[in-house]
Order: C-alpha cells, then structure tokens, then sequence
C-alpha cells in the first residue's frame, strides 16, 4: 500500500499541525500494517509530549480504534479487522492522529500492538480500552502487593486523582463491589463527574475534605507523582497500608528516601516508615497482553459491560474533526482540561 495520500497531524518545537503525506515503506522490518482510525482519543501524555515535558515515551495518538486497511500479517490481522493500539511494543509508526497509521516491525511485536476487538464494538467506548487496561493493570498490582503483604482485599479503596485513570479505576472498583473514594485537588474535575453523574456510588472529595483517612490501600493516579500529590496520598494511607504509585515520575524522583522512578517503573515495592506509620510504596507502570483482554472482556461483560460502558461515554466531551485537531491539541495544552477529547478522522485520498 504505497502511494496512498493521507492527513496527520504532526508537532514540531510545541506547535501542532496538520500535514499531508503519503505511505510508504518506513523501515526494512518485516511487518507491516497500516490502520484507519475510525476514533482518536487525546491523552494527558499527548500534551506532554507536545509541550516536551513528557520523559523517555514518545507515541503521539495512540489511543486508537481503527479498522485494518493493508497488512503484511493476513493471519492474525487480516483487512477489514477492527483493532485498538497497544503502545507498549516498540514498532515504527506515524502519527495516530490521523486518516491513515503506517506500522512497521517484527512480526511478533507488530501483531503485539494491534489487539483485535469485537467488529461491533462502540468505537467510542472501545477507545477507552488501553487506559482501562492500564488501570486494570494496576488494581492487579494493587491485589498483588496486598497479598504479599498479607492483607485482605481492602474496602474501602482511596484513589487519588479524578483524571481518566482515576476514573476508570474507580469505575473497576465500583464494578467489583469495593466501596471507592474518589479524592482530587481541584475542585473542576469532581464537578465534571458529579454533573455528569459519570460515578454513581462513588464518594467524591475535594482534597481538603477527604472524608476520612487510615485506607488500607490508597492509588496514587494524578497526571505526575508531585511532592504534594504524595504527601496527600499518604497521608491517607493507614498504617501497614498499601500506597500504590500510578502517577507519572520523572528520573530521579524520591519520596520518602526512596527512587519512586525506579519503584514506578520497575512496580518494585518497598517498606518504608514515615515517622507515623509504617506503610508499603509500590509501583505500576504499562499494561500486558493479558491486560488488554481484561479491558476487552470488561467492556463487553453482561453484568460489568453496561456501567463501564456508561462511565466512559460520560466522559467523553469533545469530539471534533481531524482538521480541527492542531487548535484544539494547542488549547488543551494551554488550559486545565478535565474530559475526554476525542478526534474523527476521515476517508483518505486514493489520488
């Protein structure tokens, strides 16, 4: 598939825009497949990456649901299959905010990155499925540590940070019966929700009123591990208790003595005494095979499937053409936002 002219939207220096080019082969591996997005989500890491204060990662668009258009892999990824993007492997790929995707590389991690889900799923609700795989991801972490630790499951769960992790963790929580507070520093984000009605039968809490305090287990899910992000989070944390960092860290940073970058990213954990109580850090970072089919399976459950599905529609607020994509990536990157934006490109040229 050579010669197909597309649009993508590109960023150079901080500035976003809206390109034409056309496919072609993007390296000599072996594997390759390009997509047709038919939904783009932005991601908070979108405008980190677009700002440059996003560290090591780079994948610009890659909450992805799109259709397969040509495919070196007929096999496992035939034309016409409906897939989300993993952005865990490490492919070539173009832009995601776009008509058209180019992903090359092996065989094994191309087929890795494009996880097929059902042809008649909600594209706006399937396109929360990697974030729900990364939130799934960490509540394992979370039932992991706590086993370790000799725990029981805990309820009630503190989760702190409402952005769309948070909220999708939540939502997790709520479906399994674990009764979940919802805590965030600004008050905007709460008000989106509770408007919304995106949680029913979560507290919601203002950090400065949490409710309560002493939580066996308490997620730290903000955008970044800030020093007071954490030193809110455990001070919610009771004694003997779980805090798990979610939030992202930046090489380097410590918290209580310890490299939460490391922790985070290598989902380490350790015992630490913050001269009130004893409590375990641990980390979570990324999503598994195993992951995404737990998002898929959620999304598509008979008992689950409808309020998860219900708490993502909610979220999304934004959904605009891909022409409209570079305004609205340099507004989102200017202000506080608090939905789901969402991006729908169009049928590419055949000229």
């Amino acid at each position: 598939m050579n010669g197909v002219a597309y649009r993508r939207i590109g960023h150079r220096d901080g500035v976003a825009y809206l390109e034409r080019a056309r496919t072609g082969r993007l390296t000599d591996q072996p594997a390759r497949v390009v997509i047709a997005p038919l939904v783009v989500g932005v991601c908070r890491s979108d405008l980190r990456e677009l700002d440059g204060t996003r560290h090591l990662r780079r994948d610009f668009g890659h909450e992805i649901v799109a259709e397969v258009r040509y495919s070196t892999l007929a096999d496992t990824l035939p034309v016409g299959r409906r897939v989300v993007l993993d952005p865990h492997p490490v492919v070539r790929r173009t832009s995601g905010f776009a008509d058209l995707v180019e992903i090359e590389g092996t065989v094994a991690d191309v087929a890795a990155a494009l996880r097929p889900v059902p042809a008649d799923s909600d594209p706006l609700a399937a396109l929360f499925t990697e974030p729900l795989a990364c939130a799934a991801h960490c509540l394992a972490r979370v039932d992991a540590v706590i086993a370790a630790t000799a725990h029981a499951r805990p309820s009630p769960v503190a989760v702190v940070g409402a952005g769309i992790a948070g909220t999708l963790m939540a939502g997790i929580l709520r479906s399994r019966g674990t009764e979940v507070h919802l805590v965030n520093r600004g008050g905007q984000r709460l008000r989106f929700l509770a408007e919304r009605d995106v949680l029913p039968g979560v507290d919601l809490h203002p950090a400065d009123r949490p409710g309560r305090g002493g939580f066996a287990c308490v997620v730290l899910a903000t955008a970044a591990a800030t020093g007071a992000a954490l030193e809110l989070a455990a001070g919610l944390t009771g004694d003997d208790g779980v805090l798990m960092i979610y939030a992202g860290t930046e090489p380097g940073s410590r918290f209580l003595g310890q490299d939460i970058d490391a922790i985070r990213r290598g989902e380490g954990r350790v015992t630490v005494h913050d001269g009130r109580r004893r409590m375990h850090l641990a980390g979570s970072h990324g999503a598994t095979a195993a992951d995404f089919a737990v998002a898929t399976r959620l999304l598509q459950d008979r008992r689950e499937g409808p309020a998860l599905r219900r708490t993502v529609r909610r979220l999304i607020d934004v959904e605009a053409p891909l022409d409209e994509g570079p305004a609205l990536l340099r507004e989102m990157v200017s202000r506080p936002y608090v939905g789901k934006a969402v991006l729908t490109p169009g049928v590419p040229d055949r000229g």
